[in-house]
């Protein structure tokens, strides 16, 4: 870091200069003069990070540097050097954004101060810019994945941005389409089981390859496809033409009968989630014996847009919560609940909100640092049958015997991770009752807030922490008195309690004597 003085007065000049270089405040190069005339040239030469100047000098001034390294936009702090009589003539560095103001006589220490605060500034600003550097290559580098992933959780877990931040995210990932909808293209197939997942697969890599305004997310065994036309909203001539020929291709290729739902068009990302209830709405309805395999939603009987939609995100959400605290019943009767509102609907949209289900909760057991044994096991055991179970109400019945299963996981963890923490407690008194600690510290050493813990210990031990921080200190004083020739008070040093008063009081409320007389008692016993 650089650092430039300028000051008329040759030992004003030389003092600030020892000071800075015989101090270690983070400036590797000191520069200095006491001609203003070619204080501008080396400013421009060498570009320091920081400029000490006197405000009054001849020809020029230090708000005269002041307003060159400003409007040249030189990133330097600037520190004036004034005397009291020229301060309200320094108040026109405020205009160029001056750092810091030192008074004549120059204090060592003050000056000192100063400097170390200009340091720290600009140190943390290089910070700021390389972490603000290292997003914006990431952002730049990842561009096309993170919109994707955006519009991906967007779609498919609960919405947690205000409309104003989806405006600004819709900025920022250059979404200057006008509207966009979503489509879902679902398959049945008469060939063996798990094909209509291949099927799936397929179908994505065509959309990928034919048609660049689409963003397709395959989920089970169909496809929702996030379409951002550039031109505006096409005729709905042109978009049933599309996905006309996208079915007509795929049942040509494939023994399938593909069914497709379209949403109606928004410019509001906050509305996504309404667009997926709406082409669940039209695929129940090509469902129906009868119904066209291509359905709008804005084509839909009156019948299939009024009813009542249960909103499924808002009931898993609750359920995840439940999920987390590891209780089994609550989540046993949420999830019945849920089943329940299942009477009466179609196969497919029962085995989308399972769909539905299971990826909510994949995304919260990403976070829960589950053993790879242990997943694995999951895998093994409840999510390969639930994934090649085709009948819904065995799918209903492998997601209760994962639900049971990872809340006992749940459980147990929870337990593990309170026993882990409570071992925790006991060897940091264990190892520090001789000092000076308390929740505070202890707090900062396992790093969870101090009221939490205050309420953990509570109720882990039905007793506070300050309680078991003085059994352990009278504990290890019984020892000391018993085993040792230690003088009492340095005893109560040892035990945390410079005071032997306070000491004395602490041993006598514990075990009705006092250390002497626990002593004496104690030497006579075991004599």
């Amino acid at each position: 870091m650089k650092l430039l003085i300028v000051d008329d007065e040759p030992l004003i000049l030389k003092r600030l200069e020892q000071l800075i270089v015989s101090s270690a405040v983070g400036i590797h190069e000191v520069y200095a003069t006491s001609n203003p005339a070619e204080a501008l040239e080396m400013l421009k030469e060498c570009a320091p990070q920081i400029l000490i100047t006197d405000i009054r000098m001849p020809k020029v001034s230090g708000v005269d540097l002041a307003r060159y390294a400003y409007e040249n936009q030189m990133q330097t702090l600037v520190i004036f050097v004034t005397g009291y009589s020229d301060f309200e003539y320094a108040k026109s560095g405020i205009a160029y954004q001056v750092f810091d103001y030192l008074l004549k006589p120059i204090d060592e220490e003050e000056s000192l101060r100063t400097v170390k605060k200009a340091v720290s500034t600009i140190q943390e600003k290089q910070k700021h810019d390389e972490i603000h550097s290292m997003f914006q290559n990431y952002f730049s580098t990842h561009f096309v994945a993170a919109r994707r992933q955006f519009l991906e959780k967007l779609l498919f877990h609960p919405l947690t941005h205000t409309k104003e931040q989806l405006v600004s995210i819709q900025k920022q990932f250059q979404m200057d389409t006008d509207a966009l909808c979503l489509c879902a293209v679902r398959f049945t197939c008469s060939s063996g089981f798990g094909e209509d997942f291949y099927y799936s697969y397929m179908t994505e890599q065509y959309l990928n390859r034919s048609f660049s305004d689409f963003l397709t997310y395959p989920f089970g065994d169909m496809i929702y496809m996030l379409w951002l036309p550039q031109n505006g909203q096409p005729a709905v001539s042109a978009m049933y033409g599309r996905f006309q020929e996208i079915r007509e291709k795929l049942e040509m290729n494939y023994p399938v009968r593909v069914f497709a739902g379209i949403s109606d068009f928004t410019d509001d990302l906050s509305k996504v989630q309404l667009l997926r209830k709406q082409v669940a709405r039209c695929l129940e309805h090509t469902a129906q014996k009868g119904a066209a395999p291509i359905a709008f939603f804005s084509d839909l009987p009156d019948a299939f847009v009024h009813e009542e939609y249960f909103d499924m995100v808002h009931t898993i959400t609750k359920l995840i919560r439940l999920l987390r605290m590891g209780e089994k019943v609550p989540v046993q009767q949420e999830y019945e609940k849920i089943t329940r509102q299942f009477q009466g609907r179609t196969d497919s949209y029962i085995s989308e909100m399972i769909d539905l289900i299971t990826s909510n909760i994949l995304l919260f057991i990403q976070g829960l640092s589950i053993p790879s044994t242990e997943l694995a096991k999951m895998e093994r055991q409840i999510l390969v049958p639930l994934r090649q179970q085709t009948d819904v109400q065995l799918k209903l019945q492998y997601v209760q015997y994962w639900l049971d299963y990872l809340v006992d996981w749940i459980f147990d963890a929870q337990a593990a991770e309170q026993n882990r923490l409570m071992q925790s407690i006991y060897d940091y008194i264990d190892t520090n009752f001789g000092d000076s600690i308390g929740l505070a510290s202890l707090s900062e050493h396992v790093n969870r807030n101090p009221s939490y813990l205050s309420r953990f210990i509570k109720q882990q031990t039905n007793k506070n922490f300050s309680q078991i921080l003085t059994g352990r200190r009278m504990e290890e004083a019984k020892s000391l008195l018993r085993t040792t020739s230690l003088k009492v008070p340095q005893i109560a040093q040892k035990t945390g309690y410079p005071n032997v008063r306070y000491f004395n009081r602490v041993f006598h409320s514990h075990f009705s004597m006092s250390p002497t007389d626990y002593r004496k008692v104690t030497a006579a016993f075991f004599n």
